[in-house]
C-alpha cells in the first residue's frame, strides 16, 4: 500500500476476481492461477505456489506487492482498494500448507495477517472477519 497508509482496505474477493480478469492477470498467471511458464508470472495458488508461511501469504504484504509491481508494465496504477481486492482473491485459493518446523510463533498470532488454511476456508465461506487482522481498516459504509 502507499507509504502514507498504515492499514490495508477491507477487501472484496468478488471484486478481486473481476479485477483478475479485467487487469489481465491471466496473461502471466493463467486463469487457474498456475502461472504460464518460467519466463512469466509464477503460480499464485495451487500446489506449485508459495506456502502459507511465506511472506506473500500475508495479506498486507501481498496487497503492497501487487500495488507496487502489477500489472507488469503498468506498475503503481492500482488503487489501494484494487490491490487489496486482488490480494484477497489470490490468497483465498488453496496453496501448500507450511511444514510446522517452518512456522514461527509470529505466524500463529491471530492478529497477524497470514492467510492460513483455516482463514482461506472462512474467506471462501464469507464468514471471515477481515477486521480481525491488525493490518485491515474498516470498509467505508
Amino acid at each position: 500500500m502507499d507509504n502514507n497508509m498504515e492499514k490495508t482496505p477491507e477487501p472484496d474477493i468478488t471484486r478481486g476476481a473481476e479485477l483478475f480478469d479485467r487487469k489481465n492477470c491471466i496473461s502471466c498467471h493463467a486463469t487457474d492461477g498456475s502461472g504460464t511458464g518460467n519466463e512469466t508470472g509464477p503460480a499464485l495458488w495451487g500446489e506449485n505456489s508459495f506456502n502459507d508461511a511465506a511472506g506473500m501469504a500475508r495479506f498486507s504484504k501481498a496487497a503492497g506487492y501487487i500495488q507496487n509491481n502489477m500489472p507488469r508494465g503498468l506498475e503503481n496504477t492500482l488503487t489501494d482498494q484494487e490491490a487489496a481486492d486482488l490480494a484477497a482473491f489470490m490468497l483465498s485459493h488453496e496453496r501448500p500448507v507450511a511444514d510446522k518446523s517452518e512456522v514461527g510463533t509470529y505466524h500463529l498470532n491471530p492478529g497477524r495477517d497470514y492467510i492460513t488454511k483455516e482463514r482461506r476456508k472462512k474467506i471462501r465461506d464469507k464468514t471471515f472477519d477481515w477486521e480481525s487482522l491488525d493490518s485491515v481498516k474498516k470498509a467505508k459504509q
